[in-house]
């Protein structure tokens, strides 16, 4: 079915059910827990939240959205544009994602990030992390992310595997962060590693 959330709108399915073709506008809020969504698409002002093993696919995250995922949720084909962030933390994980100019993937404390596209303009920060209300003692972990010319930035306790940068690409390592196996194609470029 097909759902609209607007402003001051809450959409909360019952636990494990399954939403289609969801649309968060400004000021709404989408909360799955142990459920799935198919085709969430989240406008500037939006918000939606993945947890208690939730699982996402086919995920648009637009100027000003904003895309949270706990409690080993996951998330599968996330697209984030110019302004929206996506942040995966406490075992959940985001594959498959393609991050645009001014887009964000955060990877924070426990969470993970598979097979990560970022484009130029756009960036991928893979730490400890967190805020006042998430308190984590681990990093987040990104495997086999691709550079196109986008900037991968690994900060305290965070660690990123196979990392391609291509022509553009940019990783930053600062201290106790780790990048290994790292593949420089092009001009790509690395600082701290």
């Amino acid at each position: 079915y097909d759902v609209v959330v607007e402003q001051g709108g809450l959409f909360s399915p019952d636990t494990g059910a399954t939403a289609h073709r969801t649309t968060v506008n400004d000021g709404g809020e989408v909360h799955i827990e142990g459920g799935h969504a198919y085709g969430v698409t989240i406008n500037e002002g939006g918000f939606v939240v993945i947890d208690q093993e939730g699982y996402a696919e086919d995920v648009s995250v637009g100027a000003g959205g904003a895309f949270h995922l706990f409690d080993v949720a996951s998330a599968l084909n996330t697209t984030i544009s110019d302004g929206g962030y996506a942040v995966a933390t406490q075992n959940a994980k985001l594959e498959n994602t393609t991050v645009q100019n001014g887009g964000v993937e955060y990877v924070w404390g426990g969470g993970s990030a598979y097979g990560t596209t970022v484009e130029a303009g756009g960036s991928q920060v893979v730490t400890k992390g967190g805020d006042e209300n998430i308190v984590t003692s681990t990093g987040g972990s990104a495997y086999g992310t691709i550079l196109n010319g986008g900037v991968q930035i690994v900060e305290s306790l965070g660690v990123a595997s196979d990392t391609a940068v291509s022509a553009g690409g940019t990783v930053y390592v600062s201290a106790g962060g780790v990048a290994s196996g790292a593949v420089i194609l092009g001009e790509g470029d690395n600082h701290g590693m």
